[in-house]
């Protein structure tokens, strides 16, 4: 399921990494950059607006990119599945999608929880930036937005 909470329509867009339920193969802190690997990530793709109207589900391995960055709280053993996630960016707060494609400077601040494990792990950043690793693979119509 993907939701936007304090967003308005305009600020989404036709495509999507829906975080919730992606594995988190690597999170890697060097330099003030963290990079955290999804294997694989889920993403959705609507003709109009992800969320809104019905969209079609792909796997992709991809990574987010964090600079200026620092990590709060212990990571969990790797891989592992998302179980919540909280961006927000600037003035606005997506929970559990980022809107793409996303090259975004300013205050960010990533929260996540992982399935079977407590706490959380937060990453702060002055700029958030989304790679495609592979090829997408589609996975299956869906014609009905959930929600």
């Amino acid at each position: 399921m993907i939701r936007a909470h304090e967003v308005d329509s305009a600020a989404m867009s036709n495509e999507a990494l829906e975080i919730r339920g992606s594995d988190v193969a690597v999170i890697e802190v060097e330099s003030g950059h963290i990079k955290v690997r999804f294997e694989p990530a889920y993403l959705l793709k609507s003709e109009a607006i992800v969320g809104v109207d019905p969209s079609t589900p792909w796997q992709q391995t991809s990574q987010l990119l964090f600079r200026e960055a620092t990590l709060e709280g212990e990571l969990p053993d790797l891989p592992a599945t998302i179980e919540t996630a909280k961006l927000q960016m600037n003035q606005h707060t997506y929970v559990d999608v980022v809107p793409l494609p996303i090259e975004m400077p300013g205050i960010i601040s990533l929260t996540l929880t992982f399935k079977g494990r407590s706490g959380k792990v937060v990453i702060n950043a002055g700029h958030v930036l989304y790679f495609a690793i592979d090829l997408e693979k589609y996975l299956e119509h869906l014609d009905q937005p959930e929600g």
